[in-house]
């Protein structure tokens, strides 16, 4: 039976290959793994940056699908931020209110889906609205950019 240099077995699913060839078990692996990380942050970085662009070059459509839900959760909070309004609410709540709703616009109640719903600030964020979940509504992108900073209401009146 083969064992590492501190004495482990190296069998099986213990047994782990490095680029030059040895054979280690997994704590040893591991534990010169995280060492070597602790010593290079800057390094480490570096590698993991690249190997994120590598997966976004190989995986397009699975970057996209990922990336739409939380770049929509992301652009509200920095324009909360910006303006002070305080709020926030999370991918999963969002998803909760589109299910809850049905997917429809609360304007137009166009059908929409997951990807193609937006939300809606229903006391604008320019008008001192937050960006609380109780204050967001699923939108389809033309009723979302025609209404601007109007409340819902006077949204709706003016629609009639």
């Amino acid at each position: 039976m083969k064992t590492c240099g501190k004495g482990h077995e190296i069998a099986g699913k213990n047994a782990m290959t490095c680029r030059s060839g040895k054979t280690y078990c997994r704590a040893c692996q591991y534990a010169a793994t995280a060492a070597w990380a602790a010593k290079n942050p800057e390094r480490l970085r570096v590698l993991k940056r690249e190997a994120q662009a590598r997966f976004r070059a190989r995986h397009p459509e699975r970057v996209a699908e990922i990336k739409r839900p939380h770049q929509r959760i992301h652009n509200h909070r920095r324009r909360v931020r910006a303006t002070a309004a305080g709020g926030s609410h999370t991918l999963a709540q969002w998803l909760t209110l589109g299910w809850a709703n049905g997917w429809k616009c609360a304007y137009c109640h166009e059908r929409l889906t997951p990807e193609t719903a937006e939300a809606d600030h229903i006391v604008p964020v320019a008008r001192g609205g937050n960006n609380d979940i109780s204050n967001i509504a699923v939108s389809c992108s033309h009723c979302n950019r025609t209404k601007g900073a109007k409340t819902a209401e006077e949204f709706k009146r003016a629609s009639l």
